[in-house]
């Protein structure tokens, strides 16, 4: 659920997956003639001779317990070493996985899941443990909605399933009440609180993947003592499954051989995964480089990797030489980055935080911003080229929600705001307002705006350099101080966004299912996407307060936010999110998010694709899934002998989107 791409921008999604390479200038071919391996079907490109990938991250795992961790940076790992009940191929449909079949009863309150006999459990070494089987899905079920199991996703199983919630919050202790039931080794049944229209969706995500009881009890520590975590916390492990890569076992398409966090990994192919003949990458080398935007090009040209982002300070060179034939760009991802407003701000000069937190909590200064922000140009950091096909101005990307065959982006006044508030001059005119408004209020100006950038993130240091410059050039550097900071490369989300030190940020949100709702769950109480249950006004209050009631009906997941006020956007995603028709549904949607967008209580920025790359990667054979885990995965891709050109991209992308419109 909380994909925190903070950035999702991370270099081992940029290089890691859909990024891959190998030379450039004089390409190093594969490791020999191609023969008759098969071509890419979409370009005629020949497959490579060499199937091990090679490649440079920047962004070290953090955790391999897939059921606890939410960041993309480890699932992007994880999603290959542990298989979910459905997938995705390459167009997008879904099909069968560790479950071969699978029946929603009437009422769409039980699912069953028949699984495959033939799926098995290894060790790191390539062991055989043991086979997969229903109860592994039970024991996950029953952890994820353990409180003491400290999962970062709880609510992507407990909302949904049978007395998720009541076991979570500890109204009741009987984990065998829990709606996940094990009728036999290979018969897997969900029970549902409601029914749930994209049940399967939600079963690509990584609360829903199964666990070997007997290898988790195996991890437990006996005699636990504190020792203190990354954030400098005190902290008791008692079980250590999923913290290194032989605290886990598989059941994917790969095996993690070795791991020497911020050295390298390696992972090879599980040679016994019932899929194998699908397996063609067989192993998979990362090498650690803080900083590995800046050398893996050269490396490229050199033939000593498989990958490199082409970032902007050298795109020119590559698209007007020799190294254009191998220079392309990327394909759009589910992933929408937003430009966020701090509602609880925690910067260190109090007077500077103070004064800031009365401009935000000013609509007029808010809106100045959203008018005066110029996405095409600030995003020109990204693409000089195709700046204005990144540019969001929506929460959620065309072509990912439908029903009856109408995008949700076609639902209420969406297509209206689907074209952005940039305007100069009603900028200027919120300006004003906002001045003699602040001025009035004794509010100290220029607003200082503190924004971090991750240098792990290719190119995000430019773009807010671009903002800086646009907004103060725009607005007047008398109204409003914009300071870029560079962020740690680790931890960015612990150490920035999540302590509140700034004014503006740069944050992605992946969807985890196919429904609009998914794309409001950062926007809820408790996170730190803005904070925007801090907002002041009673105007932004719906003059109800939350009950007990609305606890125990999961109004609220929260017990600490019983007495606490509704606030209206929340009150809109609620009334939504209880809709179940889903015509009805997604105008309640696009309600909610028109408010959002007209308060400027956030500001979509950028729908996410990795920029130019160099990629062998057959990218287009990959699972195409924009929620859930799957999209990382390698299953099914081909190293080709050579990257694709511009030309041979939008070729490939034209008879791949031919074929998904069949």
């Amino acid at each position: 659920m909380k994909k925190y791409l903070a950035l999702l921008l991370s270099v081992v999604m940029v290089i890691g997956l859909l990024a891959g390479c190998s030379g450039g200038g004089s390409q190093p071919q594969g490791g020999g003639e191609s023969g008759d391996l098969g071509t890419d079907p979409y370009t005629g490109i020949a497959y490579s001779s060499d199937t091990e990938y090679d490649y440079l991250y920047s962004e070290e795992i953090t955790s391999m317990n897939y059921l606890a961790t939410s960041v993309s940076a480890n699932q992007k790992s994880l999603a290959n070493f542990v298989d979910t009940l459905i997938e995705y191929d390459n167009l997008g449909n879904i099909v069968p996985d560790l479950a071969t079949s699978w029946e929603e009863s009437d009422d769409g309150l039980t699912w069953t899941f028949h699984l495959r006999d033939d799926a098995k459990w290894y060790t790191c070494e390539g062991e055989e443990y043991a086979p997969v089987t229903a109860n592994d899905f039970v024991k996950a079920a029953r952890l994820v909605a353990d409180v003491k199991f400290d999962s970062d996703m709880p609510d992507m199983l407990t909302s949904y399933i049978v007395n998720g919630s009541e076991l979570y919050n500890g109204v009741i202790d009987d984990f065998t009440q829990l709606g996940v039931e094990a009728v036999d080794d290979y018969t897997l049944v969900y029970h549902l609180k409601q029914p749930c229209a994209y049940f399967l969706t939600l079963l690509t995500y990584g609360c829903y993947l199964p666990v070997n009881e007997a290898f988790y009890e195996s991890c437990e520590v006996e005699n636990p003592t504190p020792t203190i975590n990354d954030s400098g916390e005190e902290e008791l492990v008692t079980n250590e499954f999923g913290t290194d890569y032989d605290k886990i076992l598989y059941c994917g398409a790969y095996i993690c051989e070795s791991w020497m966090p911020q050295e390298e990994y390696i992972w090879v192919k599980n040679e016994n995964y019932f899929d194998a003949d699908k397996v063609y990458i067989t192993k998979i080398n990362g090498k650690y480089n803080a900083q590995a935007d800046s050398i893996a090009p050269e490396m490229f040209l050199r033939g000593e990797i498989d990958s490199c982002s082409v970032t902007t300070n050298i795109l020119d060179e590559w698209l007007n030489g020799d190294n254009a034939q191998y220079v392309h760009q990327s394909k759009k991802l589910g992933t929408i980055m937003y430009m966020l407003f701090n509602f609880n701000p925690k910067m260190e000069d109090e007077t500077a935080n103070e004064a800031y937190r009365a401009a935000v909590n000013n609509k007029n200064f808010r809106k100045s911003i959203q008018c005066g922000l110029n996405k095409e140009y600030t995003l020109s950091a990204y693409d000089p080229y195709f700046a204005k096909d990144r540019v969001a101005n929506l929460m959620i990307p065309s072509d990912f929600a439908m029903v009856d065959g109408k995008d949700y982006v076609t639902f209420g006044n969406l297509p209206e705001l689907s074209k952005g508030f940039y305007d100069e001059a009603k900028a200027l005119e919120y300006r004003d307002a906002a001045k003699a408004e602040l001025e009035a209020a004794g509010v100290p100006l220029p607003i200082q705006i503190p924004v971090f950038y991750n240098p792990s993130t290719p190119n995000m240091d430019n773009s807010f350099q671009l903002i800086e410059k646009q907004l103060e050039e725009l607005l007047g550097n008398d109204y409003i101080d914009i300071t870029v900071y560079a962020g740690p490369t680790t931890n960015f989300i612990g150490e920035v966004r999540r302590p509140g030190k700034w004014g503006l940020y740069e944050q992605g949100w992946s969807p985890d299912y196919a429904d609009p709702a998914t794309y409001f769950e950062p926007f809820g109480y408790g996170w730190t996407f803005g904070s925007q249950e801090y907002i002041e006004g009673d105007e932004y209050k719906t003059g109800y307060i939350y009950t007990e009631e609305d606890y125990a009906n999961n109004v609220i997941d929260d017990e600490d936010l019983v007495g606490a006020p509704q606030m209206v956007f929340n009150s809109l995603v609620e009334a939504a999110r209880a809709e179940k028709e889903l015509n009805a549904r997604y105008e309640l949607f696009a309600k909610a998010e028109e408010y959002a967008l007209e308060e400027a209580l956030l500001m979509p920025y950028q729908q996410y694709n990795e920029g130019y790359v160099a990629s062998k990667l057959a990218l287009f054979e990959a699972e195409n899934a924009m929620a859930g885990i799957c999209a990382y995965k390698y299953k099914g891709m081909h190293l080709l002998e050579k990257s694709y050109s511009m030309d041979e991209f939008e070729t490939a992308k034209a008879a791949w989107e031919a074929d998904k419109a069949k």
